[in-house]
């Protein structure tokens, strides 16, 4: 008996290793995934022309837009 628990215990520690190493990785991949879209909010911020509800050529686009606010 002493033996399987052995094995056991040893298959539970590798488990424990690999699902925290997933969990810093996946916090990795969040924490890159932020970082992305504040460069491209701060993108889109600087350059109002590309923005789609900050368009000043479109006149009607923005006068139907100001009914919704």
């Amino acid at each position: 008996m002493l033996p399987a628990l052995k094995t056991m215990l040893k298959e539970v520690a590798t488990f424990m290793n690999n699902k925290s190493q997933g969990n810093k990785d996946y916090v990795q991949y969040l924490d890159i995934l932020d970082k992305y879209e504040e460069l491209n909010l701060a993108n889109y911020i600087t350059d109002n022309s590309m923005m789609v509800f900050g368009n000043a050529k479109e006149g009607a686009a923005n006068d139907d837009s100001a009914k919704f606010k």
